[in-house]
């Protein structure tokens, strides 16, 4: 399949109305199960942190959540269903978003937008 800039621009769209336009849905999550938001992400500003987090934390969250799984579910029984790509995609966002433990609305976000782009990818 060919991907074009206009297959790209969808999927950009899609990630941006999960993340938030959804925002009345995950406030009112947030609300019933009274979580607080964490504003305290950190204060560091060096050079090495910044490239820890732009470059160093993708590569090897790619290499587990993506390249280990997929290589762990080619030995499972579920290599040889039709749903193989789904199952993949479900396993892998679900746990790239539990690593993500900021909030349970977080979690959830980062579930279904990781989910959606394996499943797309």
């Amino acid at each position: 399949m060919k991907y074009t800039l206009l297959s790209f621009l969808h999927l950009f769209i899609i990630l941006l109305f999960i993340d938030f336009g959804l925002n009345p849905v995950w406030d009112f999550i947030s609300a019933k199960l009274e979580i607080t938001p964490i504003d305290y992400f950190g204060e560091e500003k060096s050079l090495s942190f910044l490239i820890s987090i732009l470059i160093i934390a993708p590569l090897i969250e790619t290499s587990v959540f993506q390249l280990l799984i997929k290589y762990l579910l080619d030995f499972s029984p579920l290599k040889s269903t039709n749903y193989m790509a789904f199952y993949y995609s479900c396993i892998s966002g679900i746990l790239f978003g539990l690593t993500h433990i900021y909030s349970i609305v977080h979690i959830a976000k980062t579930c279904l937008g990781v989910s959606f782009l394996c499943f797309s990818f």
